[in-house]
């Protein structure tokens, strides 16, 4: 299942501007379609159409005081989700009551990308303190949060303090017996991925131990025309052994660009995927022959200060970002100023959220109050949330 947090507070009255989005409800009412796909360009990078740069200006402008809801135009071409071997047809996905609270949400989000989170009730302590240092703790603060809860008791709890929630559970996705919870997230996970990328935006995936100290959207821009922009990495094996590193998803930027529709064609072909969806990406960028162009065969990750940069088929652009800015193996609190996220590797044979927490408090990244299920119970959202961290 899944669950979305959304908390934006600068659009609010009635006053409604219309963007340049597709949604036929009468002929197509599942489809939730939009024409800001973006135009890639190799040397400069991303540029919205005419339309979406005249659309954001005057959005711009009435900021604070306007909502804008979508128009109807015709269908665009067929969905495909990740992962069919495991999964409940496109069809079904795409006619499921949480792909339309999904449209809902992202009709009043404001910009083109959003933050994802995934996490389950048993994991709320590490979400609330993801929540707390995304939005309290790094400056600028991220926009657009979206939470995916895995479960419906963390649905309810989010709900209860006014975070817009989507739930969907692992049944409404899985149509296949897979008892490991790791295999079920992953799954869930990927499939909302990819639908939010096919409806238009762009989108950031962390895991909920990827604490953001500082706000990494300056690494995403200084490469507008990456198609997917990750962290190192080292699995799966093989494809380690092979490369020399992997992408990471722990922090992982997924822009909706024609070059991604190819990505995600290849996800649903896949003839032999995986239930995890770090496999499965490196597999496809694997099968689309992505080459590291700037990493020589004899360098250790571990070793490297700069971004590694990857082209594969149909000019697919990948860059992984660095050690130095997103720790992950190699995180140390003499250099924790200099990290954007803090995403300490918790010991393989112990990832209890216990064993979390106590990896981000050796990086001082834990904010959360120890009593803080006892405080602050008649607030709500962002108020509610500076009441429950360390002061």
């Amino acid at each position: 299942m899944i669950c979305a947090f959304v908390y934006n507070n600068r659009i609010s009255s009635t006053l409604q501007i219309v963007a340049p989005l597709q949604w036929d409800e009468q002929n197509n009412g599942n489809k939730f379609l939009n024409n800001r796909r973006t135009k890639m360009d190799g040397k400069l990078g991303v540029t919205l159409s005419p339309a979406w740069e005249q659309f954001l200006e005057r959005k711009k402008e009435l900021q604070g005081n306007s909502r804008w809801t979508s128009s109807r135009v015709s269908a665009k071409k067929s969905l495909h989700f990740p992962q069919p071997h495991y999964s409940k047809t496109d069809a079904v996905l795409l006619h499921s009551p949480w792909t339309a609270e999904l449209r809902s949400i992202l009709r009043n989000i404001s910009g083109n990308q959003i933050s994802m989170v995934t996490s389950s009730a048993e994991h709320q302590d590490v979400l609330l303190n993801w929540i707390a240092a995304a939005m309290l703790v790094a400056n600028p603060p991220l926009e657009n949060i979206v939470v995916l809860s895995l479960d419906e008791v963390l649905y309810n709890f989010l709900r209860e303090r006014k975070i817009q929630s989507l739930y969907v559970s692992p049944e409404m996705v899985i149509d296949a017996k897979i008892d490991r919870v790791f295999s079920q997230v992953h799954i869930v996970r990927l499939t909302v991925l990819r639908l939010i990328n096919h409806y238009g935006f762009d989108v950031v995936n962390y895991d909920c131990d990827a604490i953001v100290l500082k706000n990494p959207d300056p690494l995403f821009e200084k490469y507008k025309a990456a198609d997917m922009i990750g962290t190192f990495g080292k699995g799966p094996s093989q494809l380690f052994n092979k490369w020399g590193v992997t992408l990471n998803t722990g922090v992982l930027l997924l822009r909706s660009t024609t070059r991604m529709e190819y990505f995600w064609e290849s996800m649903s072909s896949l003839k032999y995927p995986t239930t995890d969806d770090q496999g499965n990406i490196n597999l496809v960028l694997d099968e689309l022959d992505v080459k590291w162009t700037n990493l020589s065969p004899k360098e250790n990750i571990d070793d490297i200060h700069y971004d590694i940069y990857g082209t594969g088929r149909h000019r697919l652009n990948v860059v992984l970002l660095s050690f130095d800015v997103i720790c992950r193996h190699t995180c140390n609190t003499v250099y924790r100023d200099s990290y954007y996220v803090w995403h300490a590797l918790a010991i393989k044979e112990n990832r209890t959220v216990a064993n979390k927490i106590e990896q981000a408090r050796i990086g001082n990244a834990w904010f959360l109050r120890l009593d803080w299920l006892n405080i602050g119970q008649n607030l709500t959202g962002l108020e509610w949330l500076n009441s429950i961290i360390i002061k």
